[in-house]
């Protein structure tokens, strides 16, 4: 009997110290968004945008105090505009978003500012269990907007005038 309490509480021991050594991993963050061609030049997604396949796009992480770039990590969005890009390390004294960079549709490559970037929060010390962080859609605008945006404007009670 006592071996068998001894033999337990090794274990036990064993396993409070392996979980110890792993509270000092740096955390993983899932990064995922959209990026998409403001198709009736709105700066919003309407039912006939479009979405970028191949586009661009960047987490880039600035110290709070003096703007210095801490972190930059490029990736590319796949099918239907969408990006997932993996950031390891916390990123609690830092400003994160997600940046479009670049359009692979020349008819739609225009960054609208002010909605080419998402800020996110890389860190474990705010209060969010979950590592996944979802950014707002982001986007391109086209140099002329589609013939159909009329309609869809009009079905928003909006008009392009």
């Amino acid at each position: 009997m006592a071996k068998s309490v001894a033999v337990i509480i090794s274990i036990l021991c064993i396993l409070a110290f392996s979980g110890l050594s792993q509270c000092h991993e740096e955390p993983e963050f899932f990064v995922n968004g959209q990026v998409y061609c403001d198709t009736c030049r709105v700066r919003f997604p309407t039912r006939i945008s479009q979405p970028i396949k191949g586009a661009r796009v960047a987490v880039e992480c600035r110290d709070r105090d003096n703007g210095t770039m801490t972190h930059n990590a490029i990736g590319m969005s796949g099918d239907n505009g969408e990006y997932n890009l993996t950031i390891k390390g916390d990123f609690e004294n830092e400003i994160c978003e997600v940046v479009v960079m670049k359009s692979p549709i020349a008819e739609c490559a225009e960054v609208m500012e002010g909605l080419n970037r998402a800020r996110i929060s890389l860190t474990s010390k705010n209060g969010l269990l979950d590592t996944h962080r979802y950014a707002n859609p982001l986007g391109f605008i086209t140099s002329n907007p589609l013939f159909q945006c009329t309609q869809v404007l009009a079905e928003l009670d909006l008009s392009l005038d």
